[in-house]
């Protein structure tokens, strides 16, 4: 990997040549939108790093009841008032916007802007409009979230034979089959209350999820999340910390769905320990996540297994792992590269087979040859896909 020291000397060579006799109006005008109550740094420190940088003319536009502040600290740039909803800008700043952006090169959309309702319809009405070089700054929280849990019930007997369900189901997948209504105190099933844990956390930075208060149980200790949810979530929450702390740039757009799909595959479906001999007993889970546009289309998806193992014994007894690694996790400790034809890890056979999904819609991965006999797919991904594929389509039908 290079790696580049940004010095004053550096960043110089990056910067067009400036004529001698040239003025502020031959440097570049830009518009700067965003600020929100409580988030005042963050269109300040754009504007006038961009002053600083060069820029010819660089205008601020804030909520109006923030516009006091800029204007004091931002001396550099010109600051400007705009129509707000609850101190978030509101779609009544769309048309002042527009006209101020005519006289400008360059949009910068997004520091400090926040979220709302009202701040969602202006950021869609102003990018369906917008034809000047954009740069969006993303603020870092969660836009949408989707949940699922496999919960394995094993039966073992005296002799130390045991027995795996031959229907493993997800609890999302059994829907009504999985009794929980009946002993919630909301009277509502486990998809529903994942389901109102998931909206409780759409606005919410990894950190405010990860500093989420909970009680003993794992439950959540706030009214507006338990008057939906009552359910233990704070295996939630870790897995979802998790996923925040990994995740990648890979496609997806504002306004695309998100949906999962678990394929469980039961490895053994009755094995029997010896006095000399004990057994181990497993499930193969394939878990695949895709994000779809209007159309339906895969933008972005990413694939992953687990093989939790069950140790049987001579006496009945069962050992289950404390915890179970996946193999993205797992990365290149996995070991798969030597044996692989292609010379890959598994975890890059996985991107390669949800580089393949991108821009299909449910009908196409459903006809993809799940031997993995097609070729453009051969060439970056030869391991087995059949589950991997399965949940995938899974997770597109949740979604239809």
């Amino acid at each position: 990997m290079r790696e580049t020291i940004v010095d004053r000397a550096y960043a110089k060579t990056l910067l067009p040549p400036r004529k001698e006799d040239g003025h502020k109006g031959d440097f570049g005008k830009l518009l700067v939108l965003g600020g929100s109550v409580g988030y005042t740094g963050a269109p300040y420190l754009a504007a006038s790093a961009a002053v600083h940088s060069g820029c010819g003319l660089v205008y601020l536009g804030v909520p109006e009841s923030i516009w006091t502040v800029e204007a004091q600290k931002c001396v550099s740039a010109m600051p400007f008032p705009l129509p707000e909803t609850d101190g978030r800008l509101c779609l009544a700043a769309l048309d002042k916007m527009q006209d101020k952006l005519k006289g400008c090169d360059v949009l910068a959309l997004g520091p400090g802007l926040g979220r709302g309702k009202e701040t969602e319809q202006l950021v869609h009405a102003l990018l369906w409009q917008v034809k000047e070089p954009l740069v969006l700054d993303a603020d870092g929280k969660l836009a949408d979230v989707m949940l699922d849990e496999l919960e394995l019930s094993v039966s073992g007997g005296s002799t130390g034979s045991v027995t795996i369900p031959e229907d493993v189901r997800s609890k999302r997948t059994k829907g009504e089959d999985y009794p929980l209504a009946a002993a919630s105190s909301l009277k509502k099933g486990w998809a529903e209350q994942a389901d109102a844990f998931a909206d409780y956390l759409i606005g919410k930075t990894p950190e405010e999820v990860s500093m989420l208060k909970l009680d003993n149980d794992g439950r959540g200790t706030d009214p507006d999340l338990l008057s939906g949810c009552t359910i233990a979530v704070d295996r939630y929450r870790d897995a979802i910390s998790k996923a925040c702390s990994s995740a990648k740039v890979l496609g997806a757009a504002k306004g695309d769905r998100v949906s999962l799909g678990i394929e469980a595959v039961n490895a053994t479906s009755d094995v029997t320990a010896t006095d000399d001999k004990d057994v181990n007993a497993g499930i193969d889970v394939s878990m695949v996540a895709v994000t779809l546009d209007a159309d339906g289309r895969v933008t972005s998806a990413v694939a992953d297994m687990a093989e939790p193992a069950l140790t049987v014994m001579s006496d009945g007894g069962i050992k289950a792992p404390d915890m179970v690694e996946t193999k993205l996790e797992q990365g290149d400790r996995y070991g798969m590269r030597g044996a692989s034809s292609i010379d890959k890890e598994w975890y890059e056979h996985s991107e390669g087979f949800c580089s393949y999904l991108k821009g299909k819609t449910r009908t196409e991965v459903a006809d993809i040859p799940s031997d993995g006999s097609d070729a453009d797919l051969m060439a970056l991904c030869t391991i087995s896909i059949e589950d991997l594929q399965k949940a995938a389509l899974d997770a597109m039908a949740a979604v239809n």
